[in-house]
């Protein structure tokens, strides 16, 4: 809930304040140079729901650099000389019961939808059971906006208020070894590949590197398949915010739209399903008509703003 509570501010005051203060500033109607768009990096803080990977149950995700099974050196990304290099794939399928450590061919290179859906299912169930130690940094960033020159102001006060951060001024949260908290991180529970644009797996040295892209999705709910690998803000929590006093009488928004495109899962992971890095990003295109103070735009013409969430993890001990 609190972290509900953060992300609906993030994206409310964000659009809201923004566009309050640039109109009182004489600022709201003009539109400002975009941005370019933030690169694909996710998603927000859920519990994961935890989930055998053969079925479509979820599974949460952790981060630190791993360590090697028992008797083999740790592996270094960049494919350090005397390792063992996993086996390029022969074809087996990803799924392993209970998070147990899969034989190294299992993992094979494709773009195959079903098959790194589960693949990415699987490595989440492995964090689940086997509870490594990771590293986790979450940001945002708002681009392609109108809102005037007041922005960085506006961004500068979420900031102040713990509701906002850049990449520069995120914490980043260490998590360890072992520790329940290991469990509040991604989740998964998508069985239907048709959210899903693209999809990859590919070998890279003693590694593989995975990519999801999500297709876009307009106003999507958390029951909707985007909300089962993603997890969307839904109406009814900005609602709720808009309907607060001071927002409602300083913006009487009459309506808005929320356009989430190329939200991207990317991670790397060893021939055992291990992650050795994760991240996500989600980015969101808000359109929002109505008064803002004493400035309106019309349907035709709205508010915009890009909000892209970035969620990262790093640094696994497995």
């Amino acid at each position: 809930m609190k972290q509900n509570i953060k992300r609906l501010l993030a994206l409310g005051m964000a659009v809201v304040l923004a566009l309050s203060l640039a109109a009182c500033q004489g600022d709201g109607g003009e539109e400002e140079p975009s941005a370019d768009p933030a690169a694909v990096s996710e998603n927000q803080e859920e519990t994961l729901d935890a989930a055998a990977p053969e079925d479509s149950t979820g599974t949460d995700v952790g981060g630190e650099q791993p360590e090697a099974p028992s008797g083999q050196e740790n592996i270094d990304p960049s494919g350090t000389p005397g390792q063992t290099e996993p086996q390029q794939s022969g074809g087996g399928t990803p799924t392993q019961s209970g998070g147990k450590t899969p034989a190294a061919d299992a993992i094979k290179t494709t773009t195959d939808k079903a098959y790194v859906l589960q693949l990415y299912k699987d490595c989440l169930a492995n964090v689940k059971s086997q509870k490594p130690g990771h590293v986790k940094k979450e940001y945002q960033a708002i681009t392609n906006h109108n809102l005037g020159n007041t922005i960085g102001s506006v961004l500068d006060l979420l900031e102040t208020l713990d509701i906002f951060k850049t990449e520069e001024t995120a914490d980043a949260r260490e998590t360890a070894k072992g520790d329940k908290e290991q469990g509040r991180m991604l989740t998964c529970t998508l069985s239907d590949t048709s959210v899903i644009k693209s999809a990859s797996c590919t070998k890279s040295g003693n590694y593989y590197k995975v990519k999801i892209v999500t297709a876009t999705a307009v106003d999507p709910t958390s029951s909707s398949n985007f909300g089962k690998i993603m997890k969307p803000l839904e109406h009814s929590e900005i609602d709720e915010y808009l309907e607060m006093g001071i927002v409602k009488a300083l913006a009487p928004i009459d309506g808005y739209k929320l356009t989430y495109r190329d939200c991207t899962i990317e991670f790397t992971i060893n021939a055992q399903k291990q992650f050795q890095s994760l991240s996500q990003t989600m980015p969101c295109d808000i359109q929002a008509w109505g008064r803002i103070a004493f400035s309106s735009r019309e349907q035709s013409d709205p508010f915009k703003a890009t909000l892209t969430n970035y969620v990262k993890f790093s640094n696994f001990q497995w």
